[in-house]
């Protein structure tokens, strides 16, 4: 039976949001930078200190955490996130 995919809230971190695209537990969407190509993640707890999880685009630098109630579960939503110091 094929993957079924499902709309994904895109929340970015001035308040504003989109849709984005969730098959199992990963996500597609694309970043506010207009990059032509969709970041892909799969999902992780908002504050994991898990960097392996971030999504970061090559393009603008924003990085994104694709959310779920733990390590690689169906994801909510995704959330633009600071980026790490350090």
């Amino acid at each position: 039976m094929p993957q079924k995919q499902h709309d994904i809230e895109i929340m970015f971190r001035d308040g504003s949001k989109t849709i984005g695209t969730r098959t199992g537990n990963n996500a597609a969407w694309l970043c506010r930078c207009n990059r032509n190509r969709p970041l892909v993640g799969f999902s992780d707890v908002l504050h994991s200190s898990r960097a392996s999880s971030d999504v970061e685009c090559v393009d603008c630098g924003r990085v994104y955490r694709v959310v779920a109630a733990s390590l690689r579960k169906t994801p909510d939503h995704v959330e633009e996130i600071p980026p790490r110091t350090g």
